[in-house]
């Protein structure tokens, strides 16, 4: 039921609508907001309403627009869309839903393209991480009655992942996704979903159950587009995305150029994309955990200011947009006007809540992002006068601690005031100055039980009819430490020496998958290590190497010059290669 726009704004229940956002063939999407104007004050949303003749023709409809709101409303996550009402209109039923103020993934991706940039891998993985969050919480979600709910998504794709002004990122429509607590069941095998992103058992049941894993394979499909710059069955129609999926034919990960580990990114692709969903990680929590790690090499995920900031820098004048039709509308009905925010946030691009099956081709891109201007130089200056304060704060302590030690010490004792009744006996402790060397349990217990002895002796050797004799009592420990070394020294000749084991430890074998390229793109040029070919350019092979370093030789078939790169095996894994010169 499409209305047109100059019947906007129009009330709409406890609601007013502003302008549409979307249309599709089951419901439309439409901008609204609920107010009060006495007390100033707005809530916007989104209002998908169902259309009016879809009750008629076939309750389903019905049925799985309540199932929509009921997966939907069970779901409190900062990081999913919440919907916040269902209910009717006349014929009509809606979900009012939360508006995320910015643009969807595939947005983004598309104003970079025109550009020829592409996202940098920090932000890439942040969004990932979030949605992967987001997943991750609705796989495991219990439903208000303690249930388990298995909710997997389904349709897990750019389109379906808002971007905030405010640098949130948040997974919408839950419209096809799978539940225990479904009131329309599927009956036989539907596919539901997009075959773009597609995981294999969604084409064919019996390769394994559609659960959570489902969902993370459309994640590395993702991952794969964030860093190719392009889909990853991009031309091909659904019959052959079909063919590729069972047949296990996926492209492999290229290298991201702003990743120093590479090989990291492209074993998490490998997992998430296998054909087994056995193969796969676990949990969505799971492959969270690996992008954290390989993360930790291009200094972290990037937070929610550095993606707020990337997007002004980007798509600033969309984000300008969408904050000034804000103002006016609630300008128009409140009579109150916002000040302009620092991010200059929020356009009528209001972002696609529909899925768009006619997706424009991404280009590969070269991630570049400048920082906003002057931050490089305020953080200079900032490091620069806290490490001359930290630097102040040392020499004062070393000042104070000095002056404080050399006050301190003990008062001297003139030979004038010493008498025999003010010398007391010295305690001692063998101990003190001994250097412990033992490495084991038992010789530590020795050591205790030694240490006992010598104490007894000591306390007997003391004697005791002469308290006021220093020269008695000195003598006497004295000739107890003598007795006590001597014994101690016997027993370590007595001791049987140790046989120090000189055999050097073989080094581990390790699997490896080698992945060898080249900066121009050539292939099948033989790979050598220490002469022996074990692999070829532009082909994936696994090897057996053991650990440590290991020096890869290509030889340029044109110059017959020798190029080499290092690798460095200190477990089984993936690692890839390329040779920057050829």
């Amino acid at each position: 039921m499409n209305e047109p726009h100059n019947q906007y704004p129009r009330s709409y229940g406890n609601y007013t609508l502003l302008e549409t956002i979307g249309q599709g063939g089951m419901s439309a999407i439409e901008l609204a907001h609920e107010s009060v104007a006495d007390a100033n004050y707005m809530r916007f949303l989104i209002i998908k309403r169902m259309h009016a003749h879809l009750t008629d023709e076939d309750s389903s409809y019905v049925r799985m627009f309540q199932d929509e709101a009921r997966i939907t409303q069970e779901l409190r996550h900062a990081k999913i869309a919440q919907v916040y009402n269902f209910g009717n209109v006349g014929q009509e039923y809606y979900l009012a839903m939360e508006y995320v103020p910015g643009v969807n993934l595939r947005e983004l991706q598309q104003a970079l393209a025109h550009k020829g940039r592409g996202l940098p891998i920090r932000i890439t993985l942040k969004i990932l991480v979030d949605i992967l969050e987001a997943l991750d919480y609705a796989h495991h979600r219990v439903d208000t009655f303690g249930q388990s709910m298995n909710i997997v998504h389904r349709d897990v794709n750019p389109r379906n992942v808002m971007l905030s002004i405010r640098g949130e990122v948040k997974l919408i429509d839950f419209g096809v996704a799978k539940s225990e607590n479904r009131q329309d069941k599927t009956i036989g095998h539907a596919i539901k979903g997009k075959f773009a992103y597609m995981a294999p058992e969604q084409v064919d049941p019996k390769i394994g159950p559609v659960d959570g894993r489902t969902d993370l394979f459309a994640v590395g499909l993702m991952l794969y587009e964030l860093i190719a710059g392009k889909r990853a069955f991009h031309q091909l129609t659904e019959v052959q995305i079909m063919h590729r999926l069972l047949s296990g034919e996926i492209p492999e990960l290229p290298i991201a150029p702003d990743h120093p580990r590479p090989e990291l990114l492209h074993s998490i692709y490998e997992q998430c994309i296998s054909k087994d969903p056995h193969a796969r990680f676990g949990t969505a929590g799971a492959v969270v955990n690996a992008l954290n790690e390989a993360a930790e090499y291009c200094r972290g995920l990037a937070s929610e200011q550095e993606l707020a900031q990337f997007l002004q820098h980007s798509i600033g004048s969309k984000l300008n947009e969408i904050t000034q039709r804000l103002n006016e509308y609630k300008t128009e009905h409140t009579g109150s006007v916002n000040e302009p925010t620092s991010l200059d946030s929020a356009g009528p691009n209001y972002g696609s809540y529909y899925p768009d099956s006619n997706d424009t081709y991404v280009p590969p891109l070269q991630p570049v992002y400048e920082d906003p201007q002057g931050s490089l130089v305020k953080s200079t200056v900032a490091l620069f006068v806290g490490g001359f304060g930290v630097f102040t704060i040392g020499i004062v302590m070393m000042f104070w601690f000095g002056t404080t030690t050399s006050t301190t010490v003990s008062p001297t004792l003139t030979p004038t005031n010493i008498t025999n009744k003010e010398v007391t006996e010295p305690k001692v402790d063998l101990r003190e100055n001994e250097v412990p060397t033992l490495s084991n349990e038992e010789e530590i217990e020795i050591t205790s039980e030694e240490e006992s002895k010598t104490e007894s002796t000591l306390a007997l050797a003391v004697p005791t009819q002469n308290p006021n004799s220093t020269e008695t009592s000195i003598a006497a420990i004295n000739k107890a430490s003598n007795r006590n070394a001597a014994t101690t020294s016997s027993k370590e000749l007595t001791a049987p020496p140790k046989q120090l084991d000189t055999t050097p430890d073989p080094q581990p074998i390790h699997s490896i998958i080698l992945l060898v390229g080249t900066k121009k793109g050539v292939r099948n040029l033989p790979v050598t290590l220490d002469g022996t070919v074990i692999t070829k350019t532009g082909s994936k092979k696994t090897v057996k190497l053991p650990e440590g370093n290991h020096k890869l030789t290509i030889t340029d078939p044109n110059t017959g010059t020798e190029h080499h790169e290092t690798i460095i095996v200190t477990k089984k894994g993936t690692i890839v290669v390329q040779f920057t010169n050829l």
